[in-house]
């Protein structure tokens, strides 16, 4: 991965925050989704899928974080 730059722009920011709100409303969806699903396997799915969704948040805050 490349370095990100020492210093953002607005542009940058908002870039960001778009990201964290779309995986926040995508995570809160699947958690939804997974409470009702019936199916095992959609269940596994859903808590893969959040799983992976928490890797991603945790990953763009090192990033923000350096």
């Amino acid at each position: 991965m490349r370095e990100p730059p020492k210093m953002l722009s607005t542009k940058d920011l908002m870039y960001i925050e778009d990201l964290f709100n779309m995986l926040l409303t995508t995570n809160k969806k699947i958690t939804y989704y997974e409470s009702i699903a019936i199916d095992s396997k959609i269940k596994q799915l859903m808590h893969e899928i959040h799983n992976e969704l928490k890797l991603e948040y945790n990953s763009l805050l090192e990033v923000i974080n350096g």
